[in-house]
């Protein structure tokens, strides 16, 4: 019997912002296959997702300009001035973000286009990426001014830009004019040399053809990775009451909510399942979360090109639109699609999935969460206000559902003009120590204000 092989997974480790909207410097933001960023309005929790964000749109989005794509179907965070940070200094007019992953299994992009003699034998490892970028008035662009690629810690590649000309550096920091360096998406490609003719197999094309497999490896490893990231956005708009078969839109394909319908109709069986994504959130939201069951999409013309989502109430009337039920089942349908529908080991970036969601709810959503990180090994970084689903982690750790080095809490909050991360240690019990004064704490007042206002009469 053939050996079951793992599937591959690319999963953040540390996030590194610089100059970045309210970070002068963030330090290294550590993830694991849980991470859970809490604290209060307005301190930087979005920036952090925002972050990666800004990479997939500029990543997946294929131009030959140089500049990031700050302005576009995923996020909005304006131009240069609007993104460096306010106190950045005069001399230091550059924003910088460092990404480290660690990747896993066979034919990952970070290894399939190596081209050593002894290729490595390992099938893991670790990356890194670091961006700088800075605004250039001639061109009124934000323009890539540095770029460095590691490996498993050491530096393999480093570039620096100049306007729209980059070159590759030397290990003693100069820089290289042989090789004719172009820029795809802010991430650079070597396409061959500015001197003679390469003659196959002597000993500056081979040195050549490592540079450049090195290079693609990295380049094409970064894109795919950020290509493949699910994201959920806070504010979902409502499933449309139709849909019209065939229909796309721009941002991925649960990027709309005309989308996520195209998904759900796709019958494509989903690995390792075998089953279609319709019948995977089916089956959480009626057997896990208990709130409909019947889920199904019906044409509602003779040609079958129109058609509506229709649900059963979990204990009530049978198939009814979805969109005349509550705001709750709209917010509900694609975060179960979103991460239901991605590949084992994928990462997928959830925002407020506790919006328009009762607290019992969204504890269940919890242990969604932790079910997909423990039993198909994907990565699930969520932005959150609710204190109900924190407890459920906090509970599955305690109870030994899912081990506590694999969920990182992040609690970010603004004491000065810079915001700052932290990493709130939790233990084989579920205790979080180190817990932030007065954050979660709003319950256990309001109930001492009850009890003082009713002994005092008022």
């Amino acid at each position: 019997m053939p050996r079951k092989t793992r599937a591959s997974s690319t999963h953040f480790s540390t996030i590194q912002l610089k100059n970045f909207r309210c970070y002068k410097d963030s330090g290294p933001i550590p993830f694991r296959p849980l991470t859970v960023i809490l604290g209060p309005n307005n301190v930087g929790k979005s920036t952090i997702l925002n972050s990666i964000l800004l990479l997939k749109q500029t990543l997946s989005i294929d131009t030959p300009r140089e500049a990031i794509i700050t302005s576009g179907p995923l996020v909005d965070l304006g131009g240069f001035s609007d993104i460096l940070y306010r106190g950045a200094s005069r001399a230091d007019r550059t924003f910088t973000l460092e990404l480290e992953a660690s990747f896993s299994g066979q034919n990952t992009p970070f290894t399939s286009f190596r081209d050593d003699p002894k290729p490595p034998t390992k099938d893991r490892g670790s990356v890194g990426l670091s961006l700088a970028f800075g605004y250039s008035p001639a061109a009124n662009q934000i323009l890539v001014r540095e770029v460095e690629f590691r490996r498993d810690g050491a530096t393999e590649l480093k570039f620096k830009g100049h306007g729209s000309r980059i070159s590759l550096l030397n290990k003693d920091g100069s820089e290289r004019s042989d090789l004719d360096v172009h820029l795809l998406n802010s991430l650079p490609i070597i396409h061959g040399t500015t001197g003679k003719k390469q003659v196959p197999g002597d000993a500056q094309s081979t040195e050549l053809t490592r540079l450049a497999g090195l290079c693609i490896s990295h380049t094409w490893g970064w894109t795919d990775f950020h290509r493949s990231i699910g994201w959920v956005a806070p504010l979902r708009s409502a499933i449309p009451r139709y849909a019209t078969a065939g229909s796309t839109s721009p941002g991925g394909p649960m990027a709309t909510p005309a989308g996520l319908m195209q998904e759900l109709k796709s019958r494509r069986r989903l690995r390792p399942t075998g089953k279609q994504l319709i019948q995977l959130v089916e089956g959480w939201a009626k057997n896990q979360l208990g709130v409909l069951r019947g889920l199904d999409l019906k044409s509602i013309d003779d040609a079958g090109t129109v058609f509506a989502l229709f649900v059963d109430e979990r204990a009530g009337f049978r198939g009814i639109n979805i969109a005349s039920m509550g705001e709750g089942v709209s917010q509900l349908i694609p975060i179960l699609s979103a991460v239901l529908g991605s590949r084992d080991g994928a990462c997928i970036l959830v925002e407020q999935p506790e919006l328009h969601l009762h607290p019992d709810l969204q504890a269940r959503v919890a242990d969604l969460f932790v079910d997909q990180v423990v039993h198909n090994r994907k990565q699930i970084i969520l932005e959150t206000h609710s204190e109900h689903l924190l407890l459920r982690v906090r509970r599955r750790v305690a109870e030994g559902a899912i081990d506590p080095s694999q969920v990182a809490v992040l609690y970010v909050d603004r004491p000065g003009r810079e915001s700052r991360v932290r990493m709130l240690p939790i233990d084989a019990d579920g205790h979080i120590s180190d817990w932030p004064g007065g954050f979660f704490e709003e319950g256990i007042e309001e109930a001492y204000r009850i009890a003082s206002a009713k002994g005092t009469g008022a």
